[in-house]
């Protein structure tokens, strides 16, 4: 073989190399199509929940108040930095009247529903991944299996219609606790009267355009809720696989959230335009 002959072949590619490459891309896409397989399953399994209504409820308890404590701190806590944030600019143009407005577009429109789903994310995310990986590991999962019952409809549906229809109720109470925070302080370190403060924030809110966002939360929480429980139930090995399928359930929560709370803004916009 001549030098140019050789010089005009293509050149050789690592085979094994390219082999992994393909496998790890299409178990990627199993996993994928198994995980969106999952979600609906869920949806599917969500109006049975309702028949294990003692179990349902229970799970809305520790949902909703184990979550509200950190909610209302983080409204509060909402509430007083946009009125200091917002106060001292609007003080440099003399337009300290439009105040509650802004706060309340604010807190209801903009940041409420998403920040009300990441403080669920990341207090919910972590118990259900870490449950449901514990009962995975301890083999009541594959008992529940053995008895002829389905742990989608016996564990997950309910856990994730409780985040479902609790998840709205919450995010009222971190409007609650924002509004109400930014009120004292206009009240009590401001210029505005309790009654000047109430009606000119309703002022600004618009009926149809906060319903559609507030309606967010319905898909937040079942987006929480259906992502941990599938972290949940894929724990691996030992302790570290459950502490492993809690880290992976937060973050894979407020991630999921993140992204939806963008989609869902702009699918809004177009039609409250």
């Amino acid at each position: 073989m001549t030098l140019s002959e050789k010089t005009d072949q293509p050149p050789t590619t690592n085979t094994p190399a390219a082999a992994n490459s393909a496998i790890g891309r299409a178990s990627i896409l199993v996993e994928v199509g198994n995980f969106l397989w999952f979600l609906l399953q869920v949806l599917a399994s969500l109006p049975g929940s309702f028949l294990r209504l003692s179990n349902l409820m229970v799970q809305c308890e520790r949902i909703g108040i184990g979550s509200l404590p950190l909610v209302v701190a983080a409204g509060a806590s909402v509430g007083a930095v946009s009125w200091l944030q917002t106060r001292s600019l609007l003080e440099r143009f003399g337009s300290e009247s439009q105040l509650p407005g802004i706060v309340a577009i604010f807190v209801v429109i903009g940041l409420g529903p998403a920040m009300t789903a990441l403080v669920v994310a990341g207090q919910v995310g972590a118990r259900l991944g870490a449950e449901l990986g514990s009962m995975m590991i301890s083999e009541q999962v594959d008992a529940l299996q053995a008895m002829g019952l389905s742990p989608l409809r016996q564990l997950v549906a309910t856990r994730v219609m409780a985040c479902v229809l609790m998840l709205p109720l919450l995010t009222i109470g971190l409007h609650a606790s924002a509004l109400i925070t930014s009120c004292m302080a206009e009240v009590l370190g401001g210029s505005l009267t309790l009654q000047q403060y109430l009606v000119s924030s309703f002022e600004f809110l618009k009926f149809q355009q906060t319903l559609l966002v507030n309606t967010s939360t319905l898909f937040f929480g079942f987006l929480i809720g259906t992502t941990s429980c599938w972290f949940g139930l894929r724990p691996g090995e030992g302790t570290e696989g459950v502490g492993r399928a809690s880290t992976y359930s937060v973050v894979g929560s407020m991630l999921f959230v993140l992204i939806a709370n963008v989609i869902w803004v702009q699918l809004t916009n177009l039609f409250t335009s």
